[in-house]
């Protein structure tokens, strides 16, 4: 009861310590919202005259310029860019909103404490700072675990919660409306298309439904002990949907695309109520790209060891094992996305249309002659208890 105590302050003062940080960061945003409107949306008319022949100016504006106007275009090429800064402020504002709904769930360990040391430099912050977890074990499973799970659900934002917290480490198969690669594995498994499903290899333990998962979770990777965010009940479960409201359900409904499924899975460092990470995971869930989770909450002792893999600490950080690429910054790794995996993808004559097996897409594990995934069972809803 001491230690429930002792972790309810902690929070409530984390809580307080992450809502100054987000309102600051939100006035700064909602600001750059404001302004970007009345910069983005003027034609610079003077250029397009100066840039023009003297001679052929009064037809620039009179035909090409006129019609593409009339027809909602503009000759301006820096017009549609500066409307995709407009989209990518409004994203980042209202991916900032929905953090807000869960101050500090998902985004410190449990247990955490920082402390002065004199002797260490904070790979986050090059202070002589040290974070980290005074409860958490230090033992980690062996394998991976698995998760399969679409973004907007706020169940599955529940269990990617106390995964964040508990600093694992997990296999994430997106699972969006209308998904056909993994999706079809869940039925197989479990009877039924209910998320989030979690698959532990190492104690052989599978389950439907968050609060037995995050149960499961929390007394055999951490001190027993669930945290207070994620204990609230309908309160917990009506704040975890409020970032799906805010972000008009993205990361909710496949895409279709051209491009075959990559054959190992990419890497993601990320943690869960970082604003920027969640546009990224949206993205990946509604392209059904299979990734590896490497979470970096305050206080994990990966932040080390990300440090030592790009030069430093600072997420989303993507690793493409299929290309070779690896990136931070959330709009890179967006446009990357877009281009290899998504609407921008341009078939090769080499590419093989056919798909890999879902089951057959492990950690740094090639594919070997697969199995097309036959199931006749009905799908059912995709969210859970509805």
């Amino acid at each position: 009861k001491e230690r429930a105590g002792e972790r309810s302050e902690s929070w409530i003062s984390s809580v307080c310590v992450m809502q100054s940080y987000t309102g600051c960061a939100l006035v700064l945003v909602l600001q750059l919202s404001l302004l970007s409107p009345s910069l983005s949306f003027s034609p610079s008319y003077p250029s397009l005259l100066s840039s023009a022949p003297r001679s052929s100016q009064s037809l620039h504006l009179s035909g090409s310029s006129v019609q593409g106007l009339c027809a909602g275009k503009s000759s301006n090429p820096r017009w549609s860019m500066q409307q995709g800064d407009v989209q990518k402020t409004i994203d980042v504002f209202t991916s900032y909103l929905s953090s807000l709904a869960r101050p500090t769930s998902g985004s410190f360990v449990i247990g955490y404490k920082a402390q002065p040391d004199l002797d260490y430099k904070n790979p986050t912050m090059e202070l002589p700072v040290r974070e980290f977890s005074e409860t958490l074990p230090s033992v980690k499973p062996k394998k991976p675990l698995e998760l399969y799970e679409f973004e907007a659900c706020p169940f599955c934002r529940k269990v990617r919660e106390v995964i964040s917290m508990l600093d694992l480490d997990v296999m994430i198969y997106p699972c969006p409306r209308d998904g056909d690669r993994f999706r079809p594995q869940v039925v197989e498994m479990g009877g039924k298309a209910q998320f989030p499903y979690l698959v532990d290899p190492n104690t052989d333990f599978k389950s439907y439904e968050s609060d037995k998962i995050i149960k499961y979770l929390v007394q055999t990777y951490g001190d027993g002990i669930i945290p207070l965010p994620l204990s609230l009940g309908p309160l917990t479960t009506a704040s975890a949907s409020i970032p799906s409201l805010l972000r008009n359900g993205r990361g909710r409904q496949a895409e279709k695309s051209l491009a075959p499924q990559p054959e190992l899975p990419l890497r993601l460092w990320s943690f869960e109520s970082s604003p920027y990470c969640r546009i990224v995971r949206e993205r990946l869930c509604e392209l059904q790209i299979p990734y590896q989770l490497f979470t970096v909450a305050r206080g994990s002792r990966k932040r080390e060891e990300l440090k030592e893999i790009a030069g430093k600490v600072q997420v989303p950080y993507l690793v493409d094992p299929n290309t070779g690429k690896s990136m931070f910054e959330s709009s890179s790794i967006l446009d990357y996305l877009n281009d290899t995996y998504g609407k921008g993808y341009s078939p090769k004559v080499e590419d093989k249309v056919e798909e890999v097996s879902p089951r057959a897409v492990e950690f740094n594990v090639v594919p070997e002659d697969p199995e097309p995934v036959k199931v006749d069972a009905e799908v059912l809803e995709d969210s859970e208890d509805i």
